[in-house]
């Protein structure tokens, strides 16, 4: 299988349009010219378009500025970085697995204990906690907790709440009731958001992921 995604930059002088031919999946695909155009074309601070189907990044000046594949781009680069999930909600654990279990390793558990459990045998890359646990300790405790851990200093961590309100120390919120695209766009960001700070010289993408166009 085969994908042509097209380069459109409208020069000085005339307009461009140089076809990118790359073979596998579509997410491959897309992966596959992200990186040659980031390597090829992005440093000269040019402005241009790819299209192809069913996505188009834009690039001002070499830099990303409506880049709905930025999402999916972290989260392949990742290599199904692993999320530890914790909810004391059987039903929200089974409906975030399945949003997120294509794209991450997906971990769970019911409780502050567990989770303490959890992270001290197996190292995860990320956390997903939801705010009221059921008892005296709510997610914000957990993550303090996690935090004092040499290894979680800096993971990405989001709050999954029915209130729309930024919760100290995490680097952003999934507001319940949630949708598939929702869930992907606050995680990925929360990674993309880390990443930006250990390396701040890097350019910081503007993630809007669409979880219907991502899984065509």
């Amino acid at each position: 299988m085969s994908l042509q995604i097209t380069l459109f930059y409208e020069g000085h002088t005339h307009p461009i349009k140089l076809p990118l031919k790359f073979d596998g999946p579509p997410r491959r695909c897309w992966r596959q010219a992200l990186a040659y155009v980031d390597a090829y074309i992005a440093p000269h601070q040019v402005s241009f378009t790819l299209l192809g189907p069913p996505h188009s990044v834009s690039y001002h000046e070499g830099v990303p500025d409506s880049y709905d594949l930025a999402a999916l781009a972290v989260a392949l680069e990742a290599r199904k970085a692993s999320l530890l999930i914790v909810d004391d909600e059987p039903a929200i654990v089974r409906l975030l697995r399945h949003f997120l279990k294509e794209y991450y390793t997906v971990i769970s558990a019911s409780s502050f204990d567990a989770a303490l459990s959890v992270a001290e045998t197996r190292l995860v890359d990320g956390f997903v906690l939801d705010l009221r646990l059921g008892g005296r300790r709510t997610g914000a405790d957990l993550l303090r907790e996690l935090r004092t851990w040499p290894d979680y200093e800096q993971a990405p961590a989001v709050v999954c709440t029915a209130f729309w309100h930024e919760v100290a120390g995490f680097d952003n919120v999934i507001q319940k009731p949630f949708t598939e695209g929702a869930v992907l766009n606050a995680v990925t960001e929360a990674f993309v958001r880390v990443r930006n700070r250990e390396e701040p010289g890097r350019h910081r993408h503007e993630v809007r992921w669409s979880g219907v166009q991502v899984s065509s």
